[in-house]
């Protein structure tokens, strides 16, 4: 797998960067937009300059969050001085970096900066491989200004502080902190340590007198290409969630370009998983503009429309709750806490109990395939989204191995030129109370009858009715049943408050249902003739592309 990996490395790394560093210079004088982005770049680059050094400062214990946005402002600085420094030539910035890295590995003795020699904190294994990639890019990027000792301190630190910490992974010489390099850890953290230390490895490759860069080097690709590249499913989706995605995904695309830069290929990292370039599409649809994070929550949504989220997420919980990332069995302290219980998702409790772990959601989807384009006014480019009144997509999942002894069957769908939405659920033999629940920061008011919901949010209404005979909404707090298991003991271990978001909720007694949701995002211009009401009689299993016509 490891081809063309010498002792030339640290030299072809430099020489085709520089080629491409006079690139980016020729863009940012033609291209306005680059450089607009260039002074924003600078700007900050002034702005953290004229900041102390980044200090040591601990999150919730080395073992908790360690010292993982110390690293990573570390890394955005230097990465932000490098780009001044490439295009500029001025000797500032170089300086400014010297200072951040000799607080940064513990060489300034007038700055505490952890506890040699695990400055890098091996204890949360992430700060090591975000410190190691800081480092590598500052080894890079000023190659050409640092002096031979410079040049000698950093590639040790590089080796001593996160190379020579990674050996022990290898060796079996650390086994308590070395879980994110076990087969099938297939998530961000895969990404981020194998990612850092290779890129360290590459940088100083060809001035390592250890040997320690290629050892590395043929350890973590291979690995990164078992487990990293896998976090990527055949349809694209990230074994995580968008957030996650965003950390495991920009690691190992930076991964891959530094091997590309330094070797000519990308050693390998992809070819494992030939859908690795699905990826994209799997953050569009998941997260709109903001993130997700790991909970239970099969046959959860999120809603937008007229520029609002009617419908989200709660995000993550506090990470130094105890247990909060002790595993995902089903008995795990992570599903104690509400943000991650499926109550706190927009989808189907039955019980008042959490879904189940080992679940799996077999789905039907499909959509009339019609696209965005583009269209010209003069200098004016705009993008065309007038659909036809049957344009739609949709999709509905089987997820009754989530509860036990229930079927469950929910199907979502755009309606009238995808001007409208529609959510169904088909519910059969529930052991206790069903409950449809949605999270919404909108203002509400009901109908008398209770079988419509006035939202209102941002100065902007939707309407959301019940199609189906049974049930009227409610407005619920976004706060935990009486029913569930008590919380570990702590003020630590606390749901942290959801205000202002409440929950728009149905509930139906333990049996069968259907429940059929009509979403109308009330749309500037939109006369209420032209809203449709769709048939609440058509069953998921009949649902295709003209059904609703």
């Amino acid at each position: 797998m490891l081809e063309n990996l010498n002792n030339s490395l640290t030299y072809k790394s430099n020489t085709k960067r520089s080629t491409r560093w006079e690139c980016v210079k020729g863009l940012i004088a033609s291209d306005a937009y680059l450089a607009g982005w260039n002074e924003t770049i600078i700007a900050n680059a002034t702005k953290f300059a004229n900041m102390d050094p980044v200090p040591y400062d601990i999150d919730g214990g080395l073992a908790g969050s360690g010292v993982l946005d110390v690293a990573r402002q570390v890394q955005v600085r230097i990465k932000h001085w490098g780009w001044a420094y490439k295009m500029t030539g001025d000797k500032k910035w170089a300086e400014r970096t010297w200072q951040e890295i000799l607080v940064a590995s513990g060489n300034d003795s007038s700055v505490p900066f952890g506890t040699s020699p695990d400055n890098w904190n091996t204890q949360h294994w992430l700060d090591v491989g975000e410190f190691t990639l800081a480092f590598a890019i500052a080894y890079d990027w000023f190659y050409d200004y640092w002096s031979a000792q410079q040049k000698t301190d950093i590639m040790w630190s590089i080796i001593t502080l996160g190379l020579d910490k990674a050996l022990n992974v290898y060796s079996g010489a650390d086994t308590s902190h070395s879980w994110w390099y076990n087969t099938g850890v297939n998530g961000n953290w895969n990404c981020v340590c194998n990612g850092g230390v290779i890129a360290g490895a590459i940088a100083i490759s060809g001035d390592d007198p250890t040997g320690a860069s290629q050892t590395v080097l043929q350890n973590s690709i291979p690995n990164a290409a078992s487990n990293c590249a896998f976090g990527v499913s055949t349809d694209g989706t990230w074994s995580e969630t968008a957030a996650y995605w965003y950390f495991g995904t920009s690691t190992m695309v930076e991964m891959a370009s530094n091997l590309e830069t330094a070797t000519g290929s990308v050693q390998g990292l992809w070819d494992l998983n030939p859908y690795v370039n699905l990826t994209g599409l799997f953050h569009m649809y998941i997260s709109g503009n903001t993130g997700m994070h790991g909970d239970l929550d099969a046959g959860d949504f999120v809603m937008e429309a007229i520029g609002q989220r009617w419908f989200g997420e709660l995000g993550s919980g506090n990470y130094l709750s105890q247990g909060y990332f002790g595993g995902e069995g089903q008995n795990s302290n992570r599903w104690l806490y509400y943000r991650k219980r499926t109550e706190g998702q927009n989808t189907i409790v039955i019980d008042e109990v959490n879904q189940l772990v080992t679940g799996t959601s077999p789905a039907n989807y499909g959509s009339t395939d019609e696209s965005q384009y583009t269209s010209t006014s003069g200098s004016e480019v705009k993008l065309d989204a007038t659909l036809p009144s049957t344009s739609t997509a949709w999709y509905w999942m089987d997820l009754s191995s989530y509860y036990s002894g229930a079927t469950v069957r929910r199907g979502f769908r755009y309606i009238n030129g995808r001007k409208q939405a529609i959510i169904r659920d088909e519910i059969q033999n529930a052991n206790g109370t069903i409950q449809w629940r949605a999270h919404t920061n909108a203002t509400m008011s009901f109908s008398d009858d209770k079988k419509t919901a006035t939202l209102e949010l941002g100065g902007k209404k939707m309407t959301v009715q019940i199609q189906t005979a049974d049930g009227t909404f409610s407005q619920l707090p976004a706060t935990r049943y009486s029913t569930d298991p008590a919380l570990p003991a702590g003020d630590g271990n606390q749901d942290q408050p959801n205000d202002p978001t409440t929950v728009l909720c149905i509930e139906l007694p333990a049996g069968s249902a259907t429940i059929q949701v009509l979403f109308n995002p009330q749309w500037d211009g939109m006369d209420a003739s032209a809203f449709v009401t769709p048939s609440s009689t058509i069953n998921l299993a009949d649902w295709s592309n003209t059904s609703h016509n």
